[in-house]
């Protein structure tokens, strides 16, 4: 088996992932749904683009809800299982999973979200929090 030279293994890295920063808004949200659904179509992951794309709903809406400015970085990468995608933004808080009342009009996307998808969690930065979900079940790399 012939071995990738670094410039090889650069693109096929960059194929298997893209990053974005941007300014959340309800329209943004449904852009980069919809991008998502087509990076994952192209990275032959069709099959995990239903949790993907809600789970990029969710975050992007909190991040839309609860960070000032609505800024973020929207990491979403290829795993050998499915894929990985993280929400990076500037507040320090810490999102908490509540289970939402019977008859709440909101509150339910995180608890949706956690039930949803294989794995997830959160990582405090020095300057806000990550806050990540995997889609397969061979997401070893975190």
């Amino acid at each position: 088996m012939p071995s990738l030279s670094p410039s090889h293994s650069a693109a096929a890295q960059r194929a298997a992932r893209f990053e974005m920063s941007l300014r959340v808004d309800p329209a943004t949200i449904h852009r980069v749904r919809r991008l998502v659904r087509d990076r994952l179509v192209e990275w032959e992951r069709a099959d995990h683009v239903r949790e993907a794309v809600f789970g990029v709903g969710e975050l992007l809406a909190n991040v839309h809800k609860h960070v000032p400015g609505g800024r973020c970085v929207l990491d979403v990468r290829r795993t050998p299982g499915g894929v990985r995608v993280a929400v990076r933004d500037g507040d320090p808080r810490m999102p908490v999973v509540r289970q939402p009342e019977w008859d709440s009009e909101d509150g339910r996307g995180l608890f949706l979200l956690v039930h949803s998808v294989h794995d997830w969690g959160t990582v405090r930065l020095p300057d806000g929090k990550e806050v990540w979900f995997t889609t397969g079940p061979d997401d070893a790399e975190h």
